[in-house]
């Protein structure tokens, strides 16, 4: 499957500046800036934010637990 794409952000796209690319080339990790670093780099701070908000929430009940028992 190819893909017509334009290489300049200009509505409609001039017949000059129009490309053909092919489906694969077009979706290709490697081309996209997609490295084993990036994907490390999100998954991390993913896993910090949902333990983040975790403690949070574990801290905020044993607080409530506590003034309750007062």
């Amino acid at each position: 499957m190819n893909l017509v794409t334009c290489l300049t952000a200009t509505v409609p796209c001039p017949p000059g500046e129009q490309s053909v690319l092919s489906l694969s080339d077009a979706i290709d990790p490697v081309s996209l800036g997609v490295s084993s670093e990036s994907i490390a780099h999100v998954f991390a701070w993913g896993f910090g934010t949902v333990l983040g908000f975790w403690l949070l929430a574990y801290v905020i009940a044993a607080a409530l637990l506590v003034v309750r028992k007062i």
